[in-house]
């Protein structure tokens, strides 16, 4: 994640500039150098600071609370604050590291799981940003289903989701019929290898007596081909399938009944009305930092002898490093960008950037504790495959 970590260069003279253009300057002078495109500019960027900042809080709770519960599962102390320091969760995910290379150690072969994170950018909030962006108020944007990708757009549907479609559930929705391919866990006919439980008979089984081959009954785990039943992640559909997604169940496709709620699962379109282009940029970044990640499932399987304790602290706990990992692949250089459109408003003029320098010192700080995050995350995963 070198991307992430290079806004330190250009944020930290940024921010003494804009410190030193600050001296002396009243707040009427900072007011009178913030009107029009130049306003709409600062807002927007101190929003999408304010963003950064939250988003990199969040990361630390997560993944310290993870940490923590991974390292109190293995034996190992693990306290931590409320509001986690990037100190106390370097601390507690090495305690965590400890416990894992302790416990793993006689796993002998370790096979791990994992479906998908599936991250979303807001591109409801960025079209409501966009809105103070506008040079022609009389410009109206087309709907997001016009802005949006074909194949993104999703629903709340009413009747079948069909065609080559996906209906999802997640965390707080129950498992999604399905009729095709899942990410996570399917329970019911599975076509390919089935890894998990088979009520029926399994062709391969597994020391542990759980099944990791053809399965003549109804799979309840991971199904490496089509699924017939419900899946409790993504599960994209067969060509002829027509299914009814759960309630609350998202639908990405054709949808044949009342279709609700559109938003778009991917990036969308460039604003067309005209607008200030630096305000709209921020609004984009703004987007991308409040992406929504579902954290996948992972689950695991072992040939030697592991505290069944443990593995379900881990399967429960390691989802969130590789949600943090798909966040910080929808980030990407969302700060530099940043740092990059403020240096342009610190260039027409210095009093109105000024009135912002704390917002870009927690901009500053914020993308070093991503960065601190992300390298944590990855290092606790590969301890949890049993590496060092």
């Amino acid at each position: 994640m070198r991307k992430i970590t290079r806004i330190t260069a250009v944020l930290v003279p940024l921010s003494a500039a804009l410190l030193v253009g600050a001296t002396g300057c009243s707040d009427a002078a900072s007011e009178l150098g913030c009107e029009g495109e130049l306003k709409a500019s600062v807002t927007a960027l101190k929003a999408s600071a304010n963003t950064m900042a939250s988003v990199a809080a969040s990361l630390r709770a997560e993944i310290t609370t993870a940490c923590k519960n991974i390292a109190t599962a293995g034996g190992q102390t693990a306290d931590a604050p409320a509001a986690p320091s990037d100190d106390d969760m370097k601390r507690v995910c090495a305690s965590a590291e400890a416990a894992m290379k302790a416990k793993l150690s006689a796993a002998g072969s370790i096979t791990i799981k994992i479906s998908p994170a599936v991250c979303r950018v807001n591109a409801e909030a960025q079209v409501s940003c966009e809105g103070s962006c506008k040079a022609d108020v009389s410009c109206t944007e087309p709907d997001i289903s016009v802005r949006c990708e074909p194949g993104q757009l999703s629903v709340s549907c009413s009747g079948m989701c069909s065609g080559t479609a996906t209906c999802e559930a997640n965390a707080s929705v129950k498992a999604a019929k399905c009729q095709g391919t899942c990410s996570a866990q399917c329970t019911g006919t599975c076509s390919g290898t089935c890894t998990g439980t088979c009520s029926g008979t399994c062709s391969v089984m597994n020391t542990d007596g759980s099944c990791n081959g053809t399965c003549s009954g109804t799979c309840t785990g991971q199904c490496s081909a089509s699924c017939n039943g419900t899946c409790t992640g993504k599960c994209e559909l067969d060509a002829n399938a027509m299914i009814t997604c759960d309630a609350e169940a998202r639908c990405e496709g054709m949808c044949s009944g009342t279709a609700t709620a559109p938003r778009c699962e991917g990036e969308i379109a460039p604003p067309t009305c005209k607008g200030n282009a630096d305000c709209q940029a921020s609004c984009d970044a703004n987007a991308k930092l409040e992406a929504e990640c579902k954290p996948p499932s992972v689950e695991y399987s072992f040939t030697g002898m592991v505290d069944a304790a443990f593995v379900t602290a881990l399967e429960a706990n390691l989802p969130v490093f590789a949600k943090v990992a798909g966040k910080a692949e929808v980030i990407g250089n969302t700060a530099i960008d940043i740092a990059n459109q403020f240096s342009a408003v610190v260039s027409g003029s210095a009093t109105c950037a000024a009135s912002a320098s704390a917002e870009i010192q927690a901009a500053l700080e914020a993308s070093v504790s991503i960065k601190a995050s992300v390298d944590v995350s990855a290092s606790a995963s590969t301890s949890a495959k049993g590496g060092t």
